[in-house]
């Protein structure tokens, strides 16, 4: 498992060179698993703006996790954006009639609002939560990969995941709203990247 936090400590002084060495591979193999293949030509592109927006706002990333999520938040951000784009121009090309091109942007922008809700609540959860959502979700590591990274039982990273999937399930409602029922509708039909 790498180590952020003498890439972060560089990265703080101005050098990014060892972020370079060690991370950006990682980095954009993240963001060309979002952008699918279509956009994965995009993936520097993502990369490159997460890297700029967290040297940016590094006085505003207090921790080596703070400072990570914040670039994984900004490459999946700039992915979004890509995704959205392309999707809205797509849409705008298939569409033959204004209706159906004002009910596709409606429903793109409901799936908005609803992940922008969802990373809000995501964003609210305490710090170790965050750092799991992130391990599990984002990175895709096990709970057993979880647990060696963070020293802790796999016991403790069951017991933190629960506790974290029960805030977000708090935090956006126990009962899914039309929004919240049409963006999960929408993603079973997307293919999850590997």
């Amino acid at each position: 498992m790498l180590d952020f936090e003498p890439i972060y400590i560089r990265f703080r002084a101005g050098d990014v060179t060892l972020l370079y060495r060690e991370m950006y591979s990682q980095l954009l193999m993240y963001a060309r698993n979002l952008l699918g293949e279509e956009l994965d030509i995009l993936a520097e592109d993502c990369v490159q703006d997460a890297v700029m927006n967290a040297y940016t706002h590094i006085d505003s990333l207090n921790s080596v996790s703070d400072w990570h999520s914040y670039l994984l938040t900004c490459i999946r951000n700039k992915v979004f954006n890509y995704q959205r784009k392309r999707s809205a121009r797509q849409h705008y090309l298939d569409s033959d009639d204004t209706e159906q091109t004002t009910n596709d942007i409606s429903l793109d922008m409901i799936e908005q609002e609803t992940l922008t809700r969802l990373y809000a609540a995501i964003d609210s959860l305490p710090e170790e939560l965050r750092q799991i959502f992130s391990m599990s979700f984002e990175q895709g590591l096990k709970t057993a990969e979880i647990a060696a990274a963070l020293r802790v039982s796999e016991r403790t990273v069951k017991s933190r995941k629960h506790r974290m999937l029960d805030l977000l399930r708090a935090r956006l409602g126990t009962t899914p709203d039309d929004a919240t029922l049409l963006l999960l509708l929408s993603l079973a039909s997307t293919p999850i990247p590997n």
